[in-house]
C-alpha cells in the first residue's frame, strides 16, 4: 500500500474518532482537497496506481456500466480516482467498445486515422497528452462527462429545435453547432426548463416530490428508448427534471438521477 493511501486510511480513522467522517473521507474528501492544491491531472498522476491508466481506462465507460459509482461521485476526475482506488481491484469494466472519429476531431481537435477501434483510439489519445479524465470517445461519454444520461440524450437531442426553442425562451445560445447546443443544454437550457426535443417536455412536478420519492423512482425505465437512465449527482441542480414524451405518461425519460 503506497504512503498516500495509507494517510488517506489514517486520515478517515482520525475523522471517524473525532466525530466528524466516515469512509468517504478515505478518498473522496481527501481528493477534492488535492484537486484544489494541484491540477487534477498531477494529482491522478501521482497515485500509486497510475500506471494503470495507461491500460484501457475509459472514464465514459467507467460511469456507463458502473451506475452506483456514478451517483456518489462529483466529477469525471474523481471517478477516475475511484478507479484507481477501488475500481480496478473491485474488477469493474472500463473498457470502451466504440468511438466516433468525426466527434474526436472535434472534441479534442485530434484527427486520428481511419480504421482504429476504440481502445487503439483511446491509446492514440492518451499519447497526444490528454488527461484521462478528459478523454472522450463518442457523444455520450459527453452528456455522462456533464452529470447526465448519454444512452438517452444522445438519442433525444435535436440541437436545431434546442437552438430555436433556448432562443424562443429567451436563452439563445451563442454556438449553434451540435456540440455548442449540448453544451448550453447543460449549462442553461436544464436549468430553465428548454425540452431537448420537440416530442418531449420536461416535467416539472417531478421536482415537487420529496427528495426520497425522486430518489426512489430516479431510474425510469423508458419502453420508448429501452434504456435505464444512470444518474449523476454532480450534473443535478434546481430546475433539473426528466423528460416524457409528450401525450404520454408510459415513456417516461429520467435524463438525470437525484441524489
Amino acid at each position: 500500500m503506497g504512503t498516500t493511501r495509507v494517510l488517506r486510511r489514517l486520515g478517515g480513522r482520525i475523522a471517524k474518532l473525532a466525530g466528524r467522517g466516515d469512509a468517504a473521507f478515505e478518498w473522496q474528501v481527501w481528493y477534492r482537497n488535492a484537486i484544489r492544491r494541484r491540477p487534477v491531472a498531477s494529482v491522478l498522476k501521482r497515485h500509486e496506481n497510475a500506471a494503470l491508466l495507461a491500460d484501457d481506462f475509459s472514464v465514459g465507460a467507467y460511469l456507463a456500466r458502473n451506475p452506483d459509482v456514478a451517483d456518489v461521485i462529483a466529477s469525471p476526475g474523481e471517478a477516475v480516482f475511484h478507479y484507481l482506488e477501488y475500481g480496478h481491484a473491485e474488477g469493474r469494466d472500463a473498457r470502451p467498445d466504440h468511438w466516433s472519429r468525426s466527434f474526436v476531431r472535434l472534441t479534442h481537435k485530434v484527427d486520428l486515422p481511419e480504421g482504429l477501434n476504440a481502445r487503439q483510439a483511446l491509446a492514440q489519445l492518451k499519447k497526444s497528452g490528454l488527461c484521462p479524465s478528459e478523454i472522450l470517445l463518442h457523444e455520450g461519454d459527453l452528456w455522462t462527462s456533464k452529470g447526465l444520461n448519454g444512452a438517452v440524450l444522445s438519442q433525444i437531442f435535436d440541437h436545431e429545435y434546442y437552438v430555436v426553442a433556448a432562443t424562443l425562451a429567451g436563452h439563445p445560445p451563442a454556438m449553434h453547432d451540435r456540440l455548442g447546443a449540448i453544451a448550453h443544454f447543460c449549462d442553461h437550457g436544464l436549468a430553465n426548463g428548454v425540452a431537448p426535443h420537440p416530442e418531449h417536455e420536461l416535467d416539472h412536478a417531478f421536482t415537487a416530490m420529496p427528495a426520497p420519492w425522486r430518489r426512489s423512482h430516479c431510474r425510469l425505465i423508458s419502453t420508448m428508448w429501452r434504456c435505464v437512465c444512470i444518474g449523476r449527482g454532480w450534473g443535478c441542480g434546481q430546475g433539473r427534471m426528466p423528460t416524457r414524451a409528450r401525450g404520454s405518461k408510459c415513456a417516461s425519460v429520467s435524463i438525470w438521477c437525484p441524489r
